[in-house]
């Protein structure tokens, strides 16, 4: 008898129908053996334990998810469940930062065994950890993923469509360095396909490489039904020569800036900021970078009639204007105007645009994110280390870590021996200010970290070992 034949006569009663024994589960049965049919019985359920099971009607289609990443080394793993899951541990703080973006740079990935024990780490940066991870952080969310969601760690011309928002808008951002006209033929065709928060995405990266070719397309978002693609579209269109949208804003500026002339001898041009009556002295920085981050430098100063440096030095006196045209200087890349702003009247001007993020005045790539830290950061002259927030928000402006020559200035600025010595924040910067330091000056990193007191250097120490694996495992040969 057949194994499921035994046990169907079981479930229908041996007395009015005795099991036969016959057949290969029966070969070693004695018939008049009392307990025949339940030694049967148990042969037949051993024979089922190995019977393949059915195949279902239908699969679900699950896309096999390919990540070429190399995983963490053994020691690398360690660290990094100490620094965002151990004592006094953060998923979300500078550190946990910088270590993500470390690890999308030097192409590397968490193992899949630590995923569950990295849940918090691995959500918020789930598109900087690799294709494994991500496809990790968004199980069970409800969403259908389209074939090749996962599969590109670097998208291209035929894939990024299929990517996250992000890695679509971070493919539109390179081209847009290369072949602008190519980059917004793609956006215009992409837009009726995404959600409002993608479509804000792609719009946004017509900040790099914006021309009068832009034009056409922003007018058309300018009536778009997501307030903030609108409102995008509104800022960039404003920093277009010759649109209303900029001629309105220019107006506006130069209205409320008054001329005079200074001086016994030398007689100079002065100019001063009029606020609007409704903004309190506390509202200033936000009307003014709401106000300045629609014109570049050179228009205003083109409608003021002076030479951009001239225009600098007028407005040195004010207490307002060199913050709006600081702002304004990083519309159109003046930055060597920026850096005679932040030398002079605002000394600790790079604080001014942490608020607002250096996203809302045009500064999306790296380079010039890099240009305007260079421009406005001068640790030689700071007399103390920044507080926690500023140290954090400007870790999360510049996740890709200071330049080098600003980093190396910082490591030996007089703040940070003042710091040191227990002076300015109590050792609140330490953390983010040494996620800011690039791979190379790791080492020296090292050394004025270890001058510090060991309440206030813990974390930074293990961010700077953990660091440096990844940098030692990322340059090691795979075979």
């Amino acid at each position: 008898m057949r194994p499921d034949a035994i046990v169907a006569g079981f479930m229908l009663g041996t007395a009015r129908q005795p099991l036969r024994l016959d057949g290969a589960l029966a070969s070693g049965i004695a018939a008049d053996d009392p307990a025949a049919a339940l030694s049967l019985l148990a042969l037949a359920g051993q024979a089922l334990r190995f019977t393949r099971p059915s195949a279902p009607p239908a699969f679900d289609d699950v896309a096999r998810v390919t990540d070429t990443r190399r995983i963490l080394s053994p020691p690398a793993r360690r660290l990094l469940l100490r620094l965002v899951t151990g004592k006094g541990g953060s998923a979300d703080d500078a550190a946990a930062r910088a270590v993500a973006h470390a690890i999308a740079r030097l192409r590397l990935r968490p193992h899949p065994f630590d995923l569950p024990r990295l849940g918090g780490f691995v959500r918020k940066f789930a598109e900087l950890l690799g294709p494994a991870a991500l496809e990790w952080a968004t199980r069970g969310d409800g969403e259908a993923r389209p074939a090749g969601y996962f599969d590109a760690d670097e998208v291209g011309p035929d894939t990024w469509t299929l990517a996250t928002p992000a890695r679509k808008a971070g493919y539109i951002a390179g081209l847009r360095k290369t072949d602008p006209a190519h980059a917004r033929t793609l956006i215009a065709a992409q837009l009726v396909n995404e959600r409002a928060e993608a479509r804000a995405r792609l719009i946004g990266t017509l900040v790099i490489g914006l021309g009068a070719d832009d034009r056409a397309l922003l007018e058309s978002l300018a009536a778009d039904r997501a307030p903030r693609v609108k409102d995008i579209a509104l800022r960039l269109l404003a920093r277009l020569p010759g649109t209303a949208a900029a001629e309105a804003r220019i107006a506006d500026i130069v209205s409320r800036i008054a001329t005079a002339k200074a001086g016994l001898l030398r007689r100079r041009t002065t100019l001063k900021l009029q606020l609007p009556a409704n903004i309190r002295e506390h509202q200033a920085p936000a009307w003014l970078a709401e106000t300045f981050s629609a014109v570049g430098l050179g228009q205003i100063a083109d409608a003021l009639g002076l030479p951009p440096a001239d225009l600098v030095e007028a407005a040195r006196d004010d207490r307002h204007l060199p913050v709006g045209l600081a702002f304004a200087a990083c519309i159109d890349r003046h930055f060597d105007e920026l850096r005679t702003i932040c030398a002079g009247p605002l000394p600790d001007g790079w604080t001014t645009f942490l608020d607002q993020g250096l996203e809302a005045f045009g500064l999306a790539d790296p380079a010039d994110r890099a240009a305007w830290a260079s421009a406005t950061l001068n640790p030689a002259a700071w007399q103390m280390m920044p507080g926690a927030w500023q140290a954090e928000a400007l870790q999360q402006q510049l996740v890709d870590g200071l330049p080098p020559a600003v980093a190396a200035e910082l490591l030996d600025s007089p703040a940070w021996r003042g710091g040191t010595q227990g002076a300015g924040t109590q050792g609140e910067w330490v953390t983010p200010i040494a996620a800011l330091i690039p791979a190379a000056l790791l080492p020296r990193l090292r050394e004025r970290l270890a001058a510090l007191p060991p309440e206030t250097n813990g974390r930074a120490l293990l961010l700077t070992e953990l660091l440096s694996l990844l940098e030692r495992h990322a340059n090691e040969d795979p075979a």
